[in-house]
């Protein structure tokens, strides 16, 4: 992979295109990555503009466009040392497929200045919405792909800006509203400036990440007493059109976790997993099952942001039944940590996220955690 240093752009579609899209050095290294500093682009659509993976984006300035910086699905991305100004969105990126959930994307040290609302001095297209404008839009592409849950924004600073991400679903994914996935990301220290909208979790003496999850969101987890939340507050920071069913989890430990089992009830029969601990039951669903050729084959697939704690955990039918202890001992339970640190630089990021342990009790036994690894996806 290489190092591309300076260029500028103006007046243009797209000021940095890169395709076909660039990836690791695979079967040779998996931890090398493009290096791109000192881009300067104005007046365009898109700053830049890849679906590429393994990239360490530094200095870039962007003024005038409806995206800064658009990383589509791409992971393994650090953005860091930038400037946004005058932009509908800072930063785009649209969610990823199971086996990449580690290989997450930093925002770092970046300045949104004066992102685009409904005063009039931009022109938008006519496919697109001036309610969807933040410094962060995650897209929504596909109904069975999973939200960049890994993410962190840490150490930005925003001039004039009225909320901080929010959601578009395009292509077939239907609407936001009715995706069952699980969406959150990692925020420490982010500063707002000129706005009504408060500093985000600003620097503190322990320095703790923050988490903001989205929760009681339909089809997937069933916790009536908002027992997981219930330490956190109603976001006021985004989130459009589901700003509702969104919370900040100030200082607290939250992790993106994957479990899989097998269908011990028989091919596409529902299971739900209950999670029973100090602070109330919730129930995950098996909705998340994901497509017949991913790690493990025609295993159950389910993706959750959980607090750190200890949890006892049941296999439980559709009418929360739970099922016999023959059938949790045939369900071959396996579980990772989603945020597990890649390997796609060959030097580490430091504090990347939170990395306190979770301990779940299933069957009578603390289940370990798997490496990730085995599901292959570090190519990318």
């Amino acid at each position: 992979m290489g190092k591309f240093d300076g260029n500028v752009a103006h007046n243009v579609e797209v000021g940095l295109s890169i395709y076909p899209p660039r990836h690791v050095s695979y079967p040779i290294t998996s931890d090398d990555y493009d290096t791109l500093e000192n881009f300067f682009v104005w007046n365009a659509y898109w700053g830049y503009h890849s679906v590429s993976n393994n990239i360490r984006m530094t200095n870039f300035m962007v003024i005038g466009a409806h995206a800064g910086m658009n990383i589509d699905s791409g992971n393994n991305i650090v953005i860091e040392e930038s400037s946004l100004q005058d932009v509908c969105n800072g930063v785009m990126m649209a969610e990823t497929i199971w086996n990449v959930l580690h290989s997450g994307v930093r925002v770092s040290k970046v300045a949104f200045h004066r992102i685009w609302d409904d005063s009039g001095y931009h022109s938008l297209r006519q496919w697109d919405n001036v309610d969807r404008c933040a410094p962060v839009l995650f897209r929504v592409l596909r109904s069975d792909d999973f939200g960049k849950v890994t993410s962190q924004f840490v150490n930005l600073k925003l001039y004039k800006v009225k909320k901080f991400f929010s959601f578009q679903a395009i292509h077939n994914a239907g609407s936001i509203t009715d995706n069952a996935m699980p969406h959150g990301f990692y925020i420490y220290n982010v500063l707002s400036f000129n706005s009504e909208m408060k500093h985000i979790a600003p620097a503190s003496n322990n320095d703790t990440p923050s988490y903001v999850v989205r929760h009681g969101y339909p089809g997937n987890l069933v916790d009536t007493n908002n027992s997981l939340v219930r330490n956190c507050e109603e976001s006021t920071i985004g989130g459009n059109p589901v700003s509702d069913q969104f919370f900040v989890c100030k200082e607290q430990c939250w992790r993106p976790i994957a479990l899989i089992f097998d269908q011990v009830l028989g091919n596409n029969v529902p299971i739900f997993l209950k999670f029973v601990s100090k602070s109330g039951t919730f129930f995950i669903s098996d909705s998340t099952k994901v497509p017949e050729y991913l790690c493990v084959d025609n295993y159950i697939h389910i993706v959750q942001v959980l607090p750190m704690a200890r949890y006892e955990i049941f296999l439980v039918d559709s009418e929360m039944n739970e099922l016999s202890k023959k059938l949790h001992e045939q369900a071959d339970i396996r579980f990772y940590y989603a945020d597990e640190r890649y390997d796609g630089f060959k030097t580490n990021l430091h504090n990347y996220g939170c990395l306190d342990s979770l301990v779940l009790e299933f069957n009578g036994n603390n289940l370990p955690s798997s490496n990730f690894k085995i599901c292959g996806g570090y190519w990318g």
